[in-house]
């Protein structure tokens, strides 16, 4: 999975998160509000809590999978990059000794 991928999953799901939570904060202070609280409301807030509790799972789940896949992600660009270090020092050298021996054939 690509980095941009698992950050706009990340961002949704975050959302997500955050909506269950005001959910069950909503109903928690309703059935505080409420005096002897009915049954019904018992049953939304013990649902509301469960899809918070899924959306928390996945939250984290994604969490840590944005972990790895951003230490992959620079894991391969730091790899990449000293390669080309590696090349362009190369490069520099083979022109340094190309242009003594040059000036060397011109004297």
């Amino acid at each position: 999975m690509l980095p941009q991928d698992t950050t706009a999953a990340l961002q949704k799901s975050k959302e997500s998160y955050r909506q269950r939570l005001l959910e069950v904060e909503r109903l928690r202070r309703a059935a505080d509000g409420s005096v002897g609280g009915t049954n019904a409301a018992a049953k939304d807030l013990d649902k509301s809590e469960a899809k918070f509790r899924k959306a928390q799972e996945e939250y984290k789940a994604l969490v840590d999978k944005y972990c790895s896949v951003r230490d992959d992600f620079e894991r391969k660009m730091t790899l990449s990059s000293k390669r080309f270090q590696v090349k362009k020092i190369y490069l520099f050298w083979k022109r340094a000794f190309h242009h003594l021996n040059f000036n060397q054939l011109s004297f």
